[in-house]
């Protein structure tokens, strides 16, 4: 049995604001639209608030849309982190279109992690950033992000809604585990 998530992650490496001021302000407007619960579950390993029925507005039509995914909900992240889906099929260079393989791509996203500046793209020599590179299915790198587990498949509404609020465009992470 796998498990499926979807997270929510601002395109911006390093929020713009106070993260944690930000996390608390969407994790109240997500109880207030009654889609998740207003306490952390006890049992939860991850530190998932539980789903409500207010999620199926923001649902896409689908048998998997109900409030309650066994038991799973959505975690708050306010630390730096790769959103990652354990693999990616393509990672190209924003600036020359150059195809990566797997080592390139990771030197660039160790470079990040590490904070130790641009890699050169092997294609055009230009110095590259992790915003750089244009990775498909999408990837996202930021220190604050909101995985939901077991998610559905959510409205562009609520992409928007996210995006509006989180002052941001967004990368969106579809991961199977």
């Amino acid at each position: 049995m796998s498990i499926y998530t979807i997270s929510i992650v601002p395109k911006q490496l390093v929020y713009h604001g106070d993260r944690f001021a930000k996390s608390k302000e969407i994790v109240q407007w997500l109880i207030d639209e009654n889609v998740i619960d207003s306490a952390v579950r006890a049992d939860s390993a991850w530190g998932e608030y539980q789903y409500r029925s207010g999620i199926l507005k923001y649902c896409q039509p689908s048998p998997w849309c109900h409030p309650n995914r066994g038991g799973y909900g959505m975690s708050v992240i306010t630390e730096k982190t790769v959103f990652d889906r354990l693999g990616f099929d393509k990672a190209t260079c924003s600036h020359c279109g150059f195809s990566m393989n797997e080592y390139v791509f990771y030197k660039i996203v160790g470079s990040w992690w590490e904070n130790a500046g641009e890699v050169p793209c092997p294609g055009c020599a230009k110095g590259l950033s992790i915003m750089d590179v244009i990775v498909e299915p999408a990837w996202g790198f930021s220190d604050l992000g909101f995985t939901f587990w077991e998610a559905p498949d959510f409205t562009q509404e609520f992409y928007a809604k996210f995006e509006k609020r989180l002052e941001s465009k967004l990368w969106i992470v579809y991961c199977r585990l």
